[in-house]
């Protein structure tokens, strides 16, 4: 396996040179069809050091950008733009190529991928075909609820820039509703209790964002409100940040 080392004294793969040519790829333009599922860390990763010139590439996802998750919990808190929690995927490399949409059944015999348009407006059959020479998976995973009751049905999963923008929204649309007149401080408490299902990273990382900003910048927005803001985290393990 071919390898290359820093002047650390690490070595890492060039991949340009591990894929092979087999002979009974078909090619385009004498480049192979790497396929890529997913642009999530591994895949963005793989498709941003691939040498355009001998191969083409294509990205399929439902998300068009690397979401940079550490960053979510700040983005959504309202300490920085959404933009810089998330690198598009296009213009990264000129001969790249990035379809926005899922990925159904894989026919390994053929190299054919069954792939379903990803978009809100889409129909049942907005489905089509995509061929390849090498195929890359790497979608990601789904959050676990470990059956946790209510989860699916009321929570706001943070998993994306659109969640953490959706979370952002809800948060101060609560703090809206705990600043109309007439309700009792009770009331107003009940409207702002925030229970964050997870111990993980992400789970304590918008904990502590969040009771940031309920301690500066709300406090300025909503004097005698930001205060009533309660925030717990709940988790399976006996104790958060326990992997």
């Amino acid at each position: 396996m071919p390898q290359d080392f820093d002047s650390g004294g690490s070595s890492h793969v060039n991949l340009n040179d591990y894929i092979d040519n087999d002979d009974d790829m078909d090619t385009s333009n004498g480049k192979q069809r790497i396929t890529i599922i997913g642009t999530g860390w591994a895949g963005f990763t793989l498709a941003t050091s691939l040498d355009e010139s001998k191969f083409a590439i294509t990205i399929i996802s439902p998300q068009p950008s690397l979401v940079y998750t550490p960053l979510l919990a700040s983005a959504a808190t309202a300490k920085f733009a959404f933009y810089l929690a998330e690198e598009p995927i296009r213009g990264k490399k000129r001969g790249m190529r990035y379809v926005k949409a899922t990925v159904e059944d894989i026919d390994l015999s053929r190299k054919v991928l069954r792939c379903k348009t990803a978009f809100d407006w889409c129909k049942q059959d907005d489905t089509f075909e995509e061929s390849y020479d090498r195929l890359v998976i790497a979608p990601g995973c789904k959050p676990n609820m470990f059956n946790t009751p209510g989860v699916e049905k009321y929570a706001q999963f943070v998993k994306t820039v659109d969640d953490a923008r959706q979370l952002r929204r809800r948060l101060f649309e609560q703090l809206e509703k705990a600043s109309m007149p007439g309700l009792t401080e009770q009331q107003q408490r009940d409207k702002l209790r925030v229970i964050i299902v997870g111990g993980g990273p992400t789970g304590v990382e918008i904990c502590a964002e969040m009771w940031d900003l309920a301690h500066t910048d709300l406090q300025k927005l909503y004097p005698g409100v930001a205060d009533k803001l309660s925030i717990a985290i709940h988790d399976v393990a006996p104790h958060i940040l326990s992997a």
